[in-house]
């Protein structure tokens, strides 16, 4: 470094700041190295006169002088080999690396490497990765076990609702979101969705998939019924609804009417109905090809009553569905979950239910059931009624404000959501 030019060091740091910080850094390194070298040359005096020992090294392992850095052995006792033996340090330059050399760094090299051979050292990599899986086996066992305790424990709920937030990624990671799982052998495997506290649990999962999004249709709905009158002007049907809508001060014979023009508003598409064969191989009648071109409009009373089933006693409650079940079976359909209301009138609702498979959970609310059923829908990867998908979709865009890559497009939906914004 001493002997180093101004024009040198110029091409080697041609950074000015980093130049100005060399040199004073370089000041420094030439104090500490004449102290330590004062130091060094005293002790070696007293040696020399003691052992008869000359020109050892510092003892920070320098050499005493810049001068005399040949004389400066790997063992001060054996003075054969220089220093640079044992370790040359790296070097980084004209964004180049040359790596550290010497026997220290052979024998750390060579040390790692039997280390590595006996398997006491592995890759990082590969240690955090069998870290990872290895908790996540423990997690997942864990979980298992808790599922076992839910399928034969009913109560405390608060040890259920405890145990039930554990399992939520678990469960919607094997059996919700699983393609070779119906809704059949979910409700099988968790037959605490069929207690009459099941939709408290449905709540919970949505809340964990959707989070603050619970709460959006209770939010929103107060504005969407201010803004009805406008947003359903056009619409032809039901004409006595809309004058009751107007009339009335019952909160769930409003949600009813608006939910009913809704329908009405947004009118169901044509769709081919599903009695195709599955087996190619299987010959077909001229009967079974017509059939399969068969296309079908549901009217919009399907629609609506596929969102919400009106009722007037609740005797009817099953009649309806097993019809509802048989029409959907003819047409080669499946029944999804829908809301049901109880009253001999639209003025006189008094009871709401959301049903689904052999499910049926009472609820407080028309708004309430709605909300239910619409969760249902998604924690479980349900699709909504081809009747009714519409009106659905609607009502998760609009209130939820949910977007998946699944979701159909609809401009009647999209023009009515810009109407109401």
């Amino acid at each position: 470094m001493k002997c180093m030019k101004s024009e040198e060091l110029q091409e080697l740091i041609p950074n000015i700041r980093d130049r100005i910080l060399f040199k004073s850094g370089l000041e420094q390194l030439y104090k500490v190295i004449d102290e330590t070298s004062t130091e060094a040359a005293t002790t070696s005096d007293i040696d020399s006169s003691n052992d008869g020992i000359s020109a050892p090294c510092s003892p920070s392992g320098r050499a005493s002088s810049l001068s005399s850095v040949s004389s400066c052995n790997e063992n001060p006792r054996s003075g054969k080999n220089p220093r640079e033996t044992y370790y040359i340090p790296g070097l980084k330059y004209n964004n180049k690396y040359r790596p550290a050399k010497g026997k220290l760094i052979d024998r750390y090299n060579n040390q790692r490497r039997l280390l590595k051979r006996e398997g006491v050292l592995g890759r990082k990599r590969k240690l955090q990765i069998e870290n990872i899986d290895q908790e996540h086996s423990a997690d997942i066992e864990e979980d298992e076990e808790t599922v076992i305790w839910l399928q034969y424990n009913k109560e405390p709920f608060q040890e259920v609702k405890d145990k039930w937030l554990q399992t939520r990624k678990y469960r919607i990671q094997t059996d919700y979101k699983n393609s070779t799982k119906n809704l059949q052998d979910i409700l099988k495997k968790y037959p605490l969705l069929k207690q009459s506290f099941g939709f408290q649990l449905i709540e919970l999962d949505f809340e964990y998939s959707h989070p603050k999004r619970g709460i959006s249709l209770f939010v929103k709905f107060p504005e969407f019924l201010e803004k009805a009158n406008a947003a359903f002007i056009g619409v032809k049907v039901f004409q006595d609804l809309k004058i009751l809508f107007n009339n009335t001060t019952q909160e769930d014979t409003k949600t009813f009417i608006a939910l009913s023009l809704l329908c009405g508003k947004l009118v169901p598409t044509v769709g081919r109905s599903d009695n195709r064969r599955n087996d190619k191989n299987e010959k077909r009648s001229s009967k079974d090809l017509a059939d399969q071109k068969k296309y079908n409009k549901p009217t919009i009373l399907e629609s609506r009553d596929s969102l919400i089933l009106h009722v007037k006693t609740q005797s009817d409650i099953q009649n309806c569905l097993a019809t509802r079940r048989d029409i959907h079976l003819k047409k080669g359909l499946t029944c999804q979950p829908v809301v049901i209301c109880v009253g001999p009138d639209v003025e006189n609702i008094t009871e709401f239910y959301v049903n689904f498979d052999d499910v049926t959970y009472q609820l407080e609310s028309l708004l309430k059931a709605v909300d239910i059923c619409f969760k249902t829908f998604h924690v479980f990867d349900i699709k909504y009624p081809r009747e009714s998908i519409q009106p659905w979709m609607f009502i998760q865009r609009y209130f939820y404000e949910i977007h998946t890559p699944q979701d159909h497009t609809f401009p009647s939906v999209a023009t009515l959501i810009a109407d109401l914004m």
